[in-house]
């Protein structure tokens, strides 16, 4: 839960958001058996939304099975084929599935059909490119904040932080119809800024940063010197592998700064109360969307429609505290009478 670590690390939250969530629903049916579909959780995002599942599951009195793919293309199609079949390795079937970081897209051609013949009632987390249902794939929500405004965020900070002169290198993963989304929304905000550069999009597997993020680090760094003054990402966790060679370079930390259009890991957090090169992340308030995946379960196993429900993303800086969430566990408690 990402967003606990704000009144430890950032400072004292401001006043709660405004709650835009669903008020009324149906009650929940104990016993269901959910499967969640990692894409990997080597990535705090996933880890996080999986951690706060089983915290609401806990509620629910539902029992999650977790598949972790580890970002290996083979493990997330037998994750696939698993979690739409009649067995998910104990004799017992799925009542509903959760997909999680995945490109739902490119992922679900093969067991969609499988999923609409068993009626399988299915989520995701970061799974298309916008939120609500993915088009030509059998999830009827994907649950995140709007990457465009995420985007925009990011741009903005970068843009504010350096008095409207950045000179920007943007990393992305092209696997992931989300992460192009973010990235072409960031190059369009330095784009339209006057006096801005926006100087490369990289294209970096989430799978690889260990290995390709000192890599691009040393030759960013030999290739535009002094005109990069900001790498904007779509996830923290190219952050936590290229800090160390900015070091090793001899960068200093108020020399070049990392903004994340995405997630706002434990990681993150440290790196901007230190001033340790990362200025700002824009995090998703993952508690919340974790619980949020299972009251949409809950709503279609009741067959009912979805709430659709959008949450705000949060813009963390060191001198800026984030706002506290909506009390959501007392709100979907009371929904689902538990």
């Amino acid at each position: 839960m990402f967003l606990g670590f704000f009144s430890i690390l950032i400072g004292p939250p401001a006043a709660a958001q405004e709650w835009h969530g669903p008020t009324t629903g149906p009650a929940a049916a104990p016993g269901k058996r959910i499967v969640v579909v990692a894409e990997n959780m080597r990535n705090d995002g996933i880890g996080g939304i999986v951690a706060d599942l089983n915290e609401a599951a806990g509620v629910l009195q539902w029992h999650i099975v977790t598949l972790d793919a580890a970002g290996d293309e083979a493990r997330l199609a037998d994750a696939l084929r698993i979690s739409v079949s009649g067995d998910v390795g104990d004799g017992t079937a799925a009542d509903g599935v959760v997909l999680a970081g995945l490109d739902a897209v490119r992922g679900m051609p093969d067991y969609g059909d499988a999923a609409q013949e068993r009626a399988l009632p299915l989520v995701g987390w970061h799974v298309g490119p916008r939120p609500g249902p993915v088009p030509s794939t059998p999830v009827a929500i994907n649950v995140t904040t709007d990457p465009a405004a995420v985007a925009r965020l990011a741009a903005k900070a970068a843009i504010t932080r350096s008095n409207g002169r950045a000179g920007v290198v943007i990393l992305t993963d092209y696997r992931y119809a989300i992460a192009v989304s973010k990235a072409r929304g960031m190059a369009n905000s330095i784009k339209a800024c006057g006096q801005c550069t926006l100087l490369e999009l990289v294209d970096v597997p989430l799978a690889d940063t260990a290995t390709r993020m000192p890599v691009e680090i040393a030759r960013l760094m030999q290739q535009y010197g002094g005109e990069l003054t900001d790498i904007l990402a779509i996830n923290d966790l190219y952050f936590d592998d290229a800090t160390a060679e900015l070091q090793r370079e001899g960068i200093a930390p108020d020399r070049i700064s990392l903004i994340s259009a995405g997630d706002g890991s434990p990681s993150a957090l440290d790196r901007i109360q230190r001033g340790y090169y990362q200025t700002a992340t824009v995090a998703e308030p993952l508690a919340l969307q974790a619980w949020q995946l299972l009251d949409e379960l809950n709503r279609l196993m009741a067959r009912q429609p979805v709430s659709g429900f959008v949450a705000d993303p949060i813009v963390v800086t060191r001198t800026d505290p984030a706002p506290a969430v909506a009390d959501f566990r007392t709100i979907y408690r009371r929904i689902w009478q538990r």
